[in-house]
Formats: C-alpha cells, sequence, structure tokens
C-alpha cells in the first residue's frame, strides 16, 4: 500500500478527471493533437519547436531531439500534445525510442504545485533492465519539465491504476522531479533550474 501522500495525490488526479475532459485532454493515438480552441484563422496552426529527450546510445545520456508539436496555449492540453508526440518516438535518427511501440496517452492531469499525473497504456510496462526503465521514465519526465517551466515533477500511472515500477527498477510511488544528471550537457543547466 502507499503512503498516505501518494493516496492523496491520487485522490487529487481522480477529481481532477472531472475537469480532464473539459480541458482538452483526453486519449488518443500518438502524435493526434488533443481537442483545443480555434486557431484564430481559417490557416491550420503551425507546429512549434519542441525538445524531446531521448537515448543516445553513443552517450547513454538523454540527449535533445527537436521535434515540432501544436500547441494553442492551454497548458493541460499542450502538455497532453508533446507527450503524444513523445510516445511516438524520436525523429531524430540517431536517438533510441524509449517506451515499447503502441504506448499511448490514457490521459494527463495537472494538480496544484506544478504536478503532473500521466496516465499510460499497459505497454509502459513491457520490457525489461534498470537503463531502459530509467531512460523510458526519466526520458518523458525531464521532457515535460524542460519544454514547461511550470512543470516541477510528474507521477507516472498505468492503465488508470498506482504502479511501485515499470519494469522493477525506479520507484515510482511519487511525483518525480527532474533528473539533470541524466541528460545531456546541453539541456542539464535547463532541467537544473526546477527547486
Amino acid at each position: 500500500m502507499l503512503p498516505s501522500p501518494a493516496r492523496r495525490l491520487l485522490r487529487n488526479a481522480a477529481a481532477a478527471g472531472l475537469l480532464f475532459a473539459a480541458l482538452g485532454c483526453s486519449p488518443g493515438k500518438p502524435g493526434s493533437a488533443p481537442p483545443g480552441p480555434a486557431p484564430p484563422s481559417s490557416a491550420a496552426p503551425e507546429g512549434r519547436p519542441v525538445t524531446l529527450l531521448y537515448l543516445d546510445p553513443a552517450s547513454g545520456l538523454l540527449a535533445p531531439c527537436p521535434a515540432t508539436a501544436v500547441l494553442m496555449g492551454n497548458a493541460q492540453g499542450d502538455l497532453c500534445e508533446v507527450t503524444r508526440r513523445y510516445l511516438a518516438g524520436p525523429a531524430c535518427g540517431d536517438r533510441m525510442p524509449v517506451f515499447p511501440e503502441g504506448t499511448a496517452l490514457r490521459g494527463l492531469y495537472v494538480l496544484e504545485g506544478g504536478i503532473v499525473v500521466v496516465d499510460l497504456s499497459g505497454q509502459a510496462a513491457s520490457g525489461a533492465g534498470s537503463a531502459t526503465e530509467t531512460a523510458r521514465v526519466y526520458g518523458l519526465v525531464d521532457t515535460l519539465c524542460l519544454n514547461f517551466p511550470e512543470v516541477r515533477a510528474v507521477r507516472l500511472l498505468v492503465e488508470g491504476r498506482e504502479v511501485e515500477t515499470l519494469l522493477g527498477n525506479v520507484d515510482l510511488a511519487r511525483p518525480l522531479p527532474p533528473e539533470a544528471g541524466l541528460a545531456a550537457p546541453e539541456v542539464q543547466a535547463a532541467l537544473g533550474r526546477k527547486p
């Protein structure tokens, strides 16, 4: 059983679920845009640059992979879009995907204090190895914290449930702050700014 603070966090996440549909993040296919306000003109909205952190096999660090995402200025919807884009895998040829193909975003909740709860499909918990799990967990955590300064920590759920770990190594019983030491030097300073 998880300690009381973790149970409170999930109760808050469940309560936030009522806001979930209203704020524009709904389950969808990786790379699909969440519903949101219409763009100001009839032209399709342009993608904005984001930095996704995937495993660099040469250094063993989470290294930047520039990408674009359609961001509409709604924090929850934008977090959903970046998460979906991340789960779709790297567009950089020299970066390794960290989540298994087919891993999908089931939901995302923004809580007080800069905590984001990300609910992933069951594929997120398949595979083996501590290095794989570390890259998987912190690749997503660090990506969200890097692109959204207001995000201080990320809590991961699988199929709507609390999990102790994804693959048996990284403790997921609490929200995780970014881990700058796992990232390439060029993004460490930006990740280290989190209190």
